[in-house]
């Protein structure tokens, strides 16, 4: 499986499918050289290629990839994962399954095993009304419902609840299609100090595996830890 994700980048796709097929080849940097070695690492073979989170709408910046992966056997098959339906269609796709969104009843069913983890049944029964309609807000979104619960997690009372019931974020027209907004929801709920780290990820591009002992001390350097001893172990 490769990680498509954006902005596309040829040479990275290129690089994941070597490392698959062909560790040997993965250091090249070229273009051309790269997708001549992945032409002959497939060739005559019979191989499954997982493209995941794809975005890129361009046709042109696809061609030179699509052709190297022709080299492949009969029968190989290329599957696409995106939000896009462009994208499927520029990828030639010749099978689209859709996926529909999850039910309220799942919604709930996710929401509610987040917010209620080791609390008892009077909270259940005191929170479970306002949660049913919170749960309706994620509009089928799976992730949407994870992301809700493990807030609701730390909201203990019902005023607390129906705050993020008529939080204003619901009524944006992206929330259907875009998880930004509730996820902003839940940054929102941060305490300052941990918004500053958690904002200062940005740095990083999309989908890059990150050293948590390197982002710990680039969070030091910045001056965003604090902490009532005088070593730096103890601050890191």
């Amino acid at each position: 499986m490769v990680c498509v994700s954006d902005p596309f980048d040829e040479i990275k796709i290129a690089k994941a499918i070597l490392e698959d097929t062909d560790r040997a080849s993965s250091s090249l940097s070229e273009p051309q050289t790269l997708l001549k070695a992945v032409e002959k690492s497939i060739s005559g073979q019979k191989f499954l290629l997982v493209l995941d989170d794809v975005w890129e709408e361009d046709d042109s910046k696809w061609e030179s990839l699509k052709e190297c992966l022709k080299s492949g056997d009969p029968g190989s098959r290329i599957l696409v994962t995106t939000r896009k339906t462009r994208v499927a269609e520029i990828m030639g796709t010749t099978y689209m399954h859709t996926l529909e969104p999850l039910p309220d009843s799942y919604c709930w069913s996710v929401l509610s095993q987040l917010a209620f983890q080791g609390r008892g049944e009077t909270d259940h029964e005191m929170l479970k009304e306002t949660g049913l309609e919170i749960a309706k807000k994620c509009k089928g979104l799976p992730l949407a419902a994870k992301t809700i619960g493990g807030l609701l997690r730390f909201k203990t009372s019902l005023q607390e609840w129906q705050e993020i019931l008529d939080s204003k974020m619901w009524e944006l027209e992206k929330v259907r299609k875009d998880l930004f907004p509730l996820l902003t929801l839940s940054y929102n709920e941060l305490h300052p100090a941990m918004k500053r780290c958690f904002s200062f990820c940005a740095i990083f591009p999309k989908d890059e595996l990150i050293n948590v002992d390197k982002l710990i001390r680039m969070w030091m350097a910045q001056g965003f830890l604090f902490s009532s001893g005088s070593s730096g172990r103890e601050l890191e």
